[in-house]
């Protein structure tokens, strides 16, 4: 385990074993069907700000293995608000409310809390054995997919 601080957060984390559990996990998001997550998936190599991948590479994080996405809100002609969570290794050691996020470019924010909420079944088997928290992150979306989104998205996207 490291210590690492990212904004006014210093946690401890071990991004090998992160790594490790990663390999054996899948991504709700990519196997999802609904037009908003099928959106996010085609998306993905350009949601993420430079700041938020520095991130993620810290802990270990595999990028393409959300375990959680929901699109919020539409929020512009053809710009969509998501949320969503990647589990890694790792404990606070300090942190401020963990419901204040730290910005990360003029699109994304993120935020550190539990692992208690919604992901595959081989996500959460690959972590249960490790104390978990997750990152979770905002992030302002294009929508890229030609068929246009439907209304309104149920769930962790939606239905269509």
């Amino acid at each position: 385990m490291i210590e690492i601080v990212i904004g006014e957060w210093s946690l401890l984390v071990d991004p090998q074993a992160t790594k490790d559990r990663y390999r054996t996990s899948d991504s709700l998001p990519s196997s999802c069907r609904c037009r908003y997550c099928r959106n996010f998936v085609a998306a993905r190599e350009r949601v993420f700000p430079d700041e938020l991948l520095a991130v993620l590479e810290q802990l270990g994080v595999d990028r393409s293995r959300e375990a959680e996405t929901q699109e919020v809100a539409e929020v512009g002609p053809g710009w969509h608000h998501y949320i969503g969570h990647f589990p890694f290794v790792g404990e606070v050691l300090e942190g401020v409310d963990p419901w204040k996020p730290i910005p990360m470019g003029e699109r994304a924010a993120i935020w550190f809390n539990g692992a208690s909420v919604p992901m595959t079944a081989s996500m959460r088997d690959s972590f249960a054995d490790q104390p978990t928290m997750l990152v979770r992150f905002a992030v302002t979306v294009p929508w890229v997919l030609s068929a246009p989104p439907s209304r309104k998205p149920a769930g962790h996207g939606g239905q269509n």
